[in-house]
């Protein structure tokens, strides 16, 4: 009880230094360290970490939701000062000693009600094709795979010619690549995903008879 008052701010620092950049993947290092900077720590940063109530954690929600978050933002930002404050937990229980409880805030419990209007609807055929008729260059059949075949952009930026099989119509997705660093795809899974003859006569106008590198990249051949 004589002991310095430590802070969420404090204990976010130690979490990101020796928890989030020794374990997590570089594409959630960046994600959830951006995340924390920009929706969490102005709020949370001088508040003591003991302090952090149900109280506390409706305000936040509030405070996410009146900047127009979504649910599922929201969810992950709950996350990530769940993760914090479990962290700092077990860091005082190594010593013995803690004026910490356990993690009892349940999200089914903070989180906002939602609106009753449905979420925006995600791009028509029509716009996909549009999209990729206006493309320049190797983009026009960087925007074909995406909206044929559904990869996130790091998994794009990834793929090579031989993870590309133009003759049985299938893109198998083996890697990401967030930031020039190659790492997994999503949830660490290799997945094959078919596409259509439109999709693979793009693909075969970008490659030109290329039979290895990267399918994108840059000038100097490096990733996008």
């Amino acid at each position: 009880s004589r002991g310095p008052v430590v802070t969420f701010g404090m204990a976010a620092e130690l979490w990101k230094s020796q928890q989030l950049q020794a374990n997590g993947k570089h594409s959630s290092k960046r994600t959830m360290g951006c995340e924390l900077n920009k929706h969490v720590l102005p709020h949370l940063k001088d508040t003591p970490i003991q302090d952090i109530t149900y109280p506390v954690i409706r305000g936040l929600a509030r405070a996410w939701k009146k900047v127009g978050l979504g649910n599922k933002s929201m969810r992950n930002l709950f996350g990530i000062v769940r993760a914090v404050y479990n962290f700092y937990l077990d860091e005082t229980l190594q010593h013995g000693r803690t004026t910490m409880l356990p993690w009892l805030i349940k999200w089914s419990k903070v989180e906002p009600a939602g609106d009753v209007e449905a979420d925006a609807p995600c791009f028509t055929p029509e716009q996909m094709a549009a999209i990729v008729e206006m493309g320049q260059g190797q983009y026009r059949s960087l925007f074909a795979v995406a909206a044929g075949a559904g990869l996130r952009a790091g998994e794009l930026f990834a793929l090579r010619v031989d993870d590309v099989n133009l003759k049985d119509g299938v893109v198998t997705v083996r890697r990401s690549i967030v930031e020039g660093i190659e790492g997994t795809p999503k949830n660490g899974e290799i997945r094959h995903v078919p596409i259509d003859s439109s999709v693979v006569a793009e693909i075969k106008k970008q490659l030109n008879g290329r039979k290895s590198g990267l399918v994108w990249h840059s000038n100097r051949c490096t990733p996008l």
